[in-house]
């Protein structure tokens, strides 16, 4: 069957189904064979276009294709957007520990050098010892002096009738 037929018969189909005084007054004139196989009918004075199955097909396909399509852009824009709030996290996370690790650098360079300080205070490298006492058999006075220089020590002994000098070290045990 030719498409024009299918067209009458639309028109003719709409007819029937009006009520018997509107079937007097229904028309129903193919106005132009278009491209593609569609008509341009005019209908009691309304213009239509009257499209094959298959157009319809397509076209009811086409719908369908565009509202999954536009779904999905949706989902993908959501994505993107969490994508970027993410990303802004990280780079504030990222900041933080850009700064938390300057200041812990700070700190740690502060105890290093507090480490230094505390060991000059510790371990001095110049000492002067002095003492006094007695030896067994002479009963005068006994002068004990020395001078340290780092672990290097040099004592002397000085007594009225005995004298010496002793060259030594210490040893930290504790």
């Amino acid at each position: 069957m030719s498409a024009g037929l299918r067209v009458m018969r639309l028109c003719l189909l709409l007819a029937a189904s009006a009520s018997t005084s509107v079937l007097a007054q229904t028309t129903c004139e193919i106005l132009e064979h278009k491209a593609g196989g569609s008509y341009s009918v005019q209908i009691n004075g309304v213009k239509l276009l009257a499209i094959t199955e298959e157009q319809q097909r397509k076209f009811l396909t086409t719908v369908a294709d565009l509202d999954a399509a536009n779904s999905q852009l949706a989902a993908c824009q959501k994505l993107i957007e969490q994508y970027r709030e993410t990303i802004g996290n990280y780079e504030t996370t990222y900041s933080l520990i850009k700064d938390y690790s300057a200041r812990r650098d700070a700190v740690l360079d502060g105890y290093k050098d507090l480490v230094k300080d505390y060991k000059k205070l510790h371990d001095p490298w110049f000492r002067v010892s002095l003492g006094v006492g007695a030896t067994g058999g002479d009963t005068d006075p006994a002068i004990l002096g020395g001078l340290s220089i780092f672990r290097v020590h040099v004592w002397g002994f000085f007594q009225e009738r005995n004298t010496g000098v002793l060259i030594g070290t210490h040893l930290d045990l504790f």
